[in-house]
């Protein structure tokens, strides 16, 4: 008994240190078992944390995928645009080249034109003393002819005045006679020259025709303004058909296509229409203005067009000067029942100093306004009433102008005062109109003509 019950108690004793034991491994486990339960909850976060980042690194890339499509577009674009600037850049450059070489030339053309001034400036020095020579030597004469007249009086058609400059040139010395026919002749017709032979147009009509016109009932004055304007007109249609001709037919000549690239210039149309437009604008006068502002956008490279157009135009003046006297005849003969010596003379004069007036560089224009300005116009004071503001203006000389800037080359001569209301007038002495003079406030007119000169690179035309 006490045997089995010692066994008993190492039994017990030994049992209750295995319960500890198992105790102790249950309450290690629990605590290794709450361990990996916490592990495996942080582990499950760190797994939707990585998912939620996964998402997002994968909508960035696909951004970054978009952005790089993007900027590569973008690259491919831009080097598309450096290649066009770089071509640009070309461009530019060959027409750096060019207008550098033309500026040469213009600057070339400059030191001629200064040489030759210089020499005409010594020759109007030495024509001036000859003229004076001549007036002394033309006093002579008339005190001559004063004395002969006294013992003999010869035939009315016999009687010729000595030939004088007239008074009107403003003391300036007689430029070179125009040579007969020849579409531009350089240093000779230029427009000095042709405002010369317009006052001596008018002036030598009047003085040999006035009496005789007065006689068959004509108003001399009135019919040398419609002649002179009808060639005018005539001629400037003339040249603009002939301009058009040659851009049509020698859009392939080198000359021409500098000229049309002037004309286009800064333009957006670029067509032969519009081409021939702005030869038609070197026609057209302003809008009147008190004073010069400068010459507009453009007008010098349009008077340059222009003149290289004529020089490669096919020109006969000999049978458009033919050609213009007749239509100028066809319509005058609308106004007159028949035509004399005297019309034919004027009519034949009137068309070859239209038609050099047009082949100026820039051309020459005769106009007649509908409004009245002292700087155009002079009154004719025995057709003219001051109370007559609304009445419209009656011409008996066209205006000339240098260009179509608007210089005066001549005055033009009017009236406001209708036929019919002459009669009251009768006996009313007004005075004399003004002598036909070049108006003191433009000169000189250089402004006028521009840097590119007169005739500026013209050849002769036969």
């Amino acid at each position: 008994m006490a045997t089995v019950s010692q066994d008993v108690e190492e039994l017990t004793s030994v049992f209750q240190e295995l319960q500890k034991i198992l105790d102790s491994k249950h309450a290690h486990l629990l605590q290794q078992l709450y361990r990996l339960h916490d592990e495996k909850r942080k582990q499950q976060e760190t797994i939707s944390t990585l998912r939620l980042e996964l998402k997002l690194s994968q909508s960035q890339s696909q951004q970054l995928t978009s952005r790089k499509q993007e900027y590569k577009d973008l690259y491919l674009k831009s080097r598309e645009e450096i290649e066009l600037y770089k071509q640009e850049l070309k461009k530019s450059q060959r027409k750096i080249q060019e207008y550098e070489n033309f500026y040469k030339h213009l600057e070339g053309v400059e030191s001629n034109l200064a040489k030759q001034l210089e020499a005409i400036q010594n020759k109007e020095i030495e024509l001036d003393e000859r003229e004076k020579r001549l007036q002394i030597h033309s006093e002579d004469l008339n005190s001559k002819k004063k004395e002969t007249d006294k013992t003999k009086s010869p035939p009315d058609e016999q009687k010729r005045p000595l030939r004088r400059r007239s008074s009107s040139v403003d003391g300036r010395k007689r430029l070179p006679k125009k040579p007969q026919y020849g579409v531009i002749h350089p240093g000779s017709i230029t427009h000095d020259t042709i405002q010369q032979q317009f006052i001596e147009y008018y002036t030598k009509h009047k003085r040999q025709y006035g009496s005789l016109l007065s006689k068959h009932g004509k108003q001399s004055a009135s019919i040398l303004c419609h002649i002179m304007q009808i060639a005018f007109d005539k001629s400037k249609n003339k040249i603009i058909e002939v301009v058009q001709q040659t851009i049509e037919k020698k859009q392939t000549d080198h000359e021409v296509i500098k000229a049309i690239s002037l004309l286009r210039k800064s333009r957006l149309v670029l067509n032969n229409e519009a081409d021939i437009l702005e030869i038609k604008r070197l026609f057209l006068l302003p809008i009147y203005t008190k004073e010069y502002q400068g010459s507009p956008g453009g007008w010098e490279e349009k008077k340059y067009a222009y003149s290289i157009l004529l020089n490669s135009s096919d020109i006969n003046k000999h049978a458009i000067c033919a050609t213009l006297e007749k239509e100028v005849t066809d319509e005058v003969l609308k106004m007159l029942t028949n035509i004399d010596h005297i019309i034919a003379d004027m009519v034949k004069k009137a068309a070859q100093l239209s038609w050099d007036m047009v082949t100026l560089v820039p051309p020459a224009i005769v106009a007649q306004p509908l409004e009245y300005y002292d700087e155009w116009q002079e009154k004719r004071y025995s057709y003219w009433k001051e109370e007559n503001t609304d009445q419209a203006l009656i011409y008996y000389r066209p205006v000339v102008f240098f260009s179509a800037l608007g210089h005066v080359a001549c005055k033009g001569e009017v009236g406001n005062i209708l036929p019919t209301d002459l009669a009251a007038r009768d006996s009313i002495q007004l005075p004399k109109t003004q002598p036909l003079t070049r108006p003191e406030s433009l000169k000189p007119h250089n402004p006028c003509v521009g840097d590119l000169g007169k005739n500026y690179g013209m050849k002769r035309l036969n």
